[in-house]
This record gives structure tokens, C-alpha cells and sequence, in this order.
């Protein structure tokens, strides 16, 4: 039942502040940042899962970089930026993916 309440509790978050403090050093935010995206990032990296198969990752080396890729998100991310948080972690997520792939 706690992991449930904590699964919630992450998702009152704002993005920006979180993003704001890691740009500050804070870890412990990049921990509530990581723990609020890991459903998506487990979601967008389970529909590589069988490509990546073919070539021998196994889906914890997947969502390796999915954290990679949410670290750079993160750190590079640009308040003046037009489109959201999720929306540009995606698109590096992705872009990482595809990247992997070739």
C-alpha cells in the first residue's frame, strides 16, 4: 500500500521546480524525477523491447537508457523551451532509442 501513496505523491510534482533544483546539484530531486517518469520511460522502452532483443539487450539495459536519457532531459531542458517537459523527454528518449538501434 506505501509504494501506491508514493507513486501518487510523486506525481504532485511540478516538473520545472524538480528541474530547476537538479540544476542546482540537488540529487534527491533527480530521485523524484526518476521515480515519477519511471512508469513512461518502462512504457516507451517496452515497445523496443523485441528489437533490442535480436541484438541482446534485455530490457534492463533498456531502461538504463531511459534514465540516461531522462538525465539529459534534465540537465539540458531550457525553460524558454516551447514544448513541455515530457514532451522533449520523449523526443530524446526516442532519439536515444533510434540512435541505439543503428
Amino acid at each position: 500500500m506505501e509504494s501506491l501513496k508514493g507513486k501518487k505523491m510523486y506525481r504532485s510534482f511540478n516538473d520545472y521546480e524538480i528541474i530547476y533544483m537538479i540544476k542546482e546539484n540537488d540529487n534527491e530531486n533527480f530521485q523524484i524525477l526518476y521515480k515519477k517518469y519511471q512508469p513512461l520511460v518502462y512504457k516507451i522502452v517496452n515497445k523496443y523491447r523485441y528489437i533490442f532483443k535480436k541484438y541482446g539487450y534485455e530490457i534492463d539495459d533498456l531502461m538504463q537508457l531511459g534514465y540516461f536519457a531522462l538525465y539529459k532531459s534534465s540537465t539540458y531542458y531550457n525553460e524558454n523551451n516551447p514544448s513541455r517537459f515530457i514532451t522533449y523527454f520523449k523526443k530524446i528518449l526516442n532519439n536515444i532509442l533510434l540512435n541505439e538501434i543503428k
